[in-house]
């Protein structure tokens, strides 16, 4: 209080006993920075789990509970399709006593995990989702009119929140709503409209599982972060819904009184799910050790696999193959290089060694690189200043070229996100790169110039066609192999040079000689003779 002298509930300690125990100073706290992909970790479950893998200890699963009696639906639901609603559950209890007061010990768990006890309902909520890592609301069942229905929010639609701020809302904002008035910000806080008050004898407990990544999108436009957001963007196992359920009414009732109804509403979709894991993966027993070139002790993949959860059996081919099911809390295991990541982490990645692969033996240049740097060079000998093209033409060059329609050059790529707006094709030609650079030389006083270009063209040929995206979350079949493969264009490579202004310099000797057609075909010689290609100039038949 004012005067300085804190005042214990009932029952906190013994007269005479020590202060340290009693004021927390003698425990020891953990901060933790849990990444994105590690959502089951912010909870007790997720970190016990974690800790019994580390150390190779029995874990223990504290969702793993006898369930309550199940007798009849808690209260009537509509779910609107689309709101990416997986799970929702509800179970009432009813009788508590109003005056009732948390714990000591509990409330201190909740004030070392920064939260701030309010009441006994509001409190076994947040204590249940720090133990089992699943969030969970408490409505006054009396305030609540109707049924309740999951749907999206109107445009202009308004809720005041628990906080007592009234937001407005988006479409893409999904709510709980009964007949009457909107109950909750579905995975991000409460309405003042059902909130469990001073009063409360009936409450609904309500565990439900939201799309992650529309509870993201709610939170951070609102500006409304909270616990039950956090996770939720995270990902939340749905397979303990009800267990959350059950333990958050059980010790609602040991520390309030009242009375956990059988009513349970268990809304797992529709149609129906009856399982939440994850689909089987097929892996090699072997797969970790080639990927770490450690030789792992037998048994090591499937023991680990095992630590974190998932289901192993084995495949019974006779390459030793191993069925994996990873656990409903662990939707970012889709395929073998993602298990092989939690075997090699719990082994220790410390423990791979750094090795260096042995370098082959040097070959040399291949024939085609020889061939192109000879010509390279001997064009640069000549005089020649080497350019890097863009590998994009601007829209309508060729008609400012005035080539005829059935040019091959004016057969190019277009590219569906190109770098640069108004450059949408892939070149067929060098010509257009170069000339654009002669331009910005002469533009900028260098009237004599020659410049040339050494790079690959894109030539569709009658195969060439956009294809469908293939999904990243897995290898592309042969079949779509070949379909990309007979699809990709040419890309031969070209030479091109241009030439303008003075070939020879002026000087003492004479007022310099201007560039001739001579020249050019000087160049073709020069670009033959180093690519070791005989050339005949003739001329041309008119």
């Amino acid at each position: 209080d004012h005067s300085g002298i804190l005042v214990l509930p009932p029952g906190t300690a013994e007269p005479g006993a020590g202060g340290a125990a009693v004021l927390g100073l003698d425990d020891v706290v953990f901060h933790l920075a849990i990444t994105p992909d590690r959502g089951y970790c912010m909870s007790v479950r997720g970190l016990a789990r974690e800790i019994a893998c580390a150390y190779d200890l029995t874990f223990v699963d504290p969702a793993d509970v006898k369930p309550l009696p199940v007798a009849g639906e808690a209260w009537p639901l509509t779910v609107q399709a689309g709101t990416g609603v997986r799970r929702f559950a509800l179970r009432p209890v009813t009788g508590i006593d109003p005056a009732a007061v948390s714990p000591w010990w509990l409330q201190r768990r909740l004030l070392l995990c920064g939260i701030r006890a309010t009441s006994p309902a509001v409190d076994v909520t947040n204590y249940v989702m720090l133990e089992l890592g699943h969030p969970m609301h408490a409505h006054d069942r009396n305030r609540i009119t109707g049924g309740l229905g999951v749907r999206f929010a109107r445009p202009g639609e308004t809720v005041v929140t628990l906080d007592d701020v009234e937001r407005r809302l988006d479409a893409g904002d999904v709510l709980i709503v009964d007949d009457a008035a909107t109950a909750a910000i579905g995975g991000v806080m409460g309405a003042a409209s059902t909130e469990v008050r001073a009063d409360s004898t009936d409450v609904l407990l309500e565990a439900a599982v939201w799309d992650p990544a529309a509870i993201s999108r709610t939170q951070r436009r609102l500006h409304l972060p909270s616990e039950a957001a956090r996770r939720y963007e995270r990902g939340v196992d749905p397979a303990v819904s009800v267990a959350a359920l059950d333990r958050c009414a059980t010790l609602l009732t040991d520390i309030a009184g009242g009375a956990v109804s059988d009513a349970l509403t268990d809304w797992r979709g529709d149609p129906p799910r009856d399982r939440w894991s994850p689909p089987p993966i097929r892996i090699g027993a072997d797969l970790p050790d080639r990927f770490a070139g450690v030789a792992y002790a037998p048994g090591t993949t499937a023991r680990r696999l095992t630590q974190v959860g998932a289901a192993v059996t084995p495949d019974g081919a006779a390459d030793g193959a191993l069925t994996v099911t990873p656990p409903s809390w662990r939707p970012d295991l889709v395929q073998p290089a993602d298990l092989v990541e939690e075997v090699l982490r719990l082994e220790g990645l410390e423990a791979i060694p750094s090795v260096l692969p042995s370098a082959p033996a040097g070959r040399g240049l291949t024939a085609a690189q020889r061939r192109r740097r000879a010509i390279g060079k001997s064009l640069a000998q000549s005089g020649f200043v080497e350019i890097l093209p863009t590998p994009f033409l601007p829209a309508g060059v060729f008609e400012l070229w005035g080539l005829p329609d059935d040019d091959p050059r004016r057969a190019t790529t277009h590219v569906l996100n190109p770098l640069e707006a108004d450059r949408p094709h892939l070149a067929t030609t060098l010509l257009p790169a170069l000339l654009e650079a002669l331009g910005r030389n002469v533009s900028r006083g260098l009237v004599d110039t020659a410049l040339f270009a050494l790079a690959q063209v894109v030539q569709p040929t009658e195969q060439t066609r956009a294809i469908e995206p293939i999904p990243v979350h897995r290898r592309p079949t042969d079949t779509e192999i070949a379909m990309l493969d007979a699809s990709l264009p040419r890309q031969p490579q070209h030479v091109a040079a241009v030439l303008t202004g003075l070939r020879e310099p002026r000087g003492p000797w004479g007022p310099g000689r201007r560039v001739e057609a001579a020249d050019a075909f000087e160049a073709v010689r020069i670009v033959a003779r180093a690519g070791g290609i005989e050339v005949t100039l003739r001329a041309a038949q008119r």
